[in-house]
């Protein structure tokens, strides 16, 4: 019998897609900067966001199997 639960997160070729992204971008080191989509604090910036809305961009920039 199969199980009917869907596994909801990010798939493994998700995390390999963002790392090629990310080692495609310039990562920002410092004190209080200032994520340019959300706003809040972080210590470290990927192409001038922070880690949430850096993953949000790159995944809805892959195509889909």
């Amino acid at each position: 019998e199969q199980d009917e639960y869907i596994v909801i997160g990010p798939r493994a070729n998700d995390e390999e897609y963002l790392a090629e992204k990310r080692a495609q971008t310039e990562i920002e080191h410092g004190t209080d900067l200032e994520c340019m989509v959300c706003h809040d604090k972080f210590d470290q910036l990927i192409s001038g966001t922070c880690e949430v809305c850096f993953r949000k961009w790159a995944l809805s920039t892959k195509k889909r199997d």
